[in-house]
This record gives structure tokens, sequence and C-alpha cells, in this order.
């Protein structure tokens, strides 16, 4: 009604869970309007720690994804495989990403995948939450408000492309 072509939210965590609901919000209330989200002035990038949980060793696949995001510049700390709760955590308060990236491709006994994926968003939930992996996929999952499924390699290209 007032006559934009486009909205610019300047934000220094542009990629933040808080920042993402708005820009949903907009985004609903205003389907064809234009929006930009970010740090405008200095164009800083989405920090990710990607890493893989305690038993879980195919890690192909998140190495793969870390070279996707680092070549569209975002920083990347990547932990590896088989990491410990407590590890990530540890990492977690030293580095605090934006978004934190795991995979549950084989079957993962340590405990259940809902309860771990509950576990990660209550435990980081400042933090995206990206989980993907054949457990995820297969199972019904319930995610909080801050985590999300990431469904194949094209649908995580098209996320790290907003």
């Amino acid at each position: 009604n007032a006559g934009v072509d486009a909205v610019v939210i300047d934000t220094a965590h542009g990629h933040t869970v808080g920042v993402v609901k708005i820009l949903k919000s907009i985004k609903q209330q205003f389907p064809k309007l234009e929006v930009i989200v970010g740090n405008i002035a200095t164009g800083e990038a989405a920090k990710y720690l990607v890493f893989l949980p305690e038993g879980e060793i195919h890690e192909l696949s998140v190495l793969f994804l870390t070279y996707l995001l680092r070549e569209r510049g975002n920083k990347v700390i990547y932990l590896g495989q088989n990491i410990p709760f407590n590890d990530l955590a540890a990492v977690y308060k030293i580095h605090n990403p934006d978004y934190i990236f795991t995979m549950f491709s084989g079957a993962f006994v340590k405990q259940p995948v809902q309860d771990y994926i509950h576990r990660l968003a209550t435990s980081f939930s400042d933090t995206h939450i990206l989980v993907s992996g054949y457990q995820v996929l297969v199972n019904p999952i319930e995610l909080s408000e801050n985590a999300s499924i990431v469904e194949s390699f094209d649908h995580f290209i098209e996320f790290i492309k907003h």
C-alpha cells in the first residue's frame, strides 16, 4: 500500500533465528514484496558448525556440504565425525555459530534421533539447527522452531542462497 518496490532489513545477524522469523512473517503478509536481509554494510558471512554425532561415521556428505558452504563465502567450523555432545557444546560456546548442521545416516544407537535433535534445539536455542540424513528423512521427526530438515543437496543449496 505504501508503493515500495523492496524492503531492506540491515542487521549484523541476518541469518539468526529471530531475523528469519521476521522475514517469514513479512513474506507471508506480502508474498510479492522483494525483501533483502543481511549485514548490508559489511556483508558478514554466516557461521556454520558442522559435525557428526557420536557413533556417526558417514562423513562424505558433510565434507561436501562443508565445501559448498566455504565456496559460497560462509565461515565453517568443521569438527568431523563421532563428536561427543560435550565437545560440541564447548566449541559452540567459543564460536557461537549461526547454524549447526549434522546428519544421521547410519543406525543411530546412542539415543533416539528425535531426542538428540530436541537436545540440540534446546541446548543451542539461539542457533538454527539443520539436520539431514536417512534416519531423519524416513522417520517422523518433530522439530522445534529453531530446527529444519535438509531434504537433499538441492534443498541445502537453495537454503544457503538466501
